[in-house]
């Protein structure tokens, strides 16, 4: 597993992010690093609810545009630094969550829906 958080988890947290923040249809703000920061007070307030310590979590520069710009023509890397694979695998929980607020909030076909089929939510 420990493979897989450093090296699957760290593809999917960055398109994710990426994704959620090309423009204000997700997160309202002007510019990517505000939409990114938008995204930081979520994490970190998920993080902070939990019923158990996170000591490992994603640095906060990990919300940044610098970060998640790639070098020309290379993938995007993630410093262990920034984001080691215990805390990968928290913030996949995270995502997982924002994920299902977004599916809910767009209307999404019903197949991907992560679960339940409550009222919409969508609280950052």
């Amino acid at each position: 597993m420990h493979i897989t958080h450093l090296a699957l988890a760290t593809d999917v947290i960055t398109s994710c992010l990426l994704d959620w923040t090309d423009d204000g249809f997700y997160y309202p703000g002007t510019s990517r690093d505000r939409r990114l920061s938008e995204l930081w007070n979520s994490y970190r307030g998920w993080c902070e609810t939990q019923d158990f310590a996170l000591g490992d979590r994603a640095q906060r520069k990990l919300f940044t545009s610098n970060v998640l710009r790639p070098e020309s023509g290379k993938y995007v890397e993630i410093s262990e630094k920034t984001l080691n694979a215990t805390g990968a695998r928290y913030m996949l929980f995270w995502l997982s969550s924002i994920a299902k607020q977004i599916a809910e909030w767009s209307h999404t076909d019903q197949d991907m829906y992560l679960g339940g089929s409550g009222g919409v939510q969508f609280s950052f």
